[in-house]
């Protein structure tokens, strides 16, 4: 009964070589606002319930992602 859906456009773009291309979606009902990082670095900020980013690339390597409250 709490099920919904969410329908986002794809992007058919591919990054340049050494790129991932991406978008986050916050699906979290509890968590509010939401910030995203790669490391120590915001990528994205303020994304509230069921809003999305828009594609964008960032490149490969060993960072982690992270997500935290705004």
């Amino acid at each position: 009964t709490n099920t919904t859906a969410i329908a986002v456009n794809d992007d058919a773009v591919e990054p340049d070589s050494g790129f991932a291309r991406i978008r986050f979606i916050n699906l979290m009902p509890n968590a509010g606002a939401v910030d995203f990082y790669k490391g120590n670095t915001i990528l994205k900020n303020n994304i509230g319930y069921k809003e999305f980013t828009e594609f964008f690339d960032v490149p490969f390597g060993s960072d982690s992602f992270s997500i935290r409250p705004t």
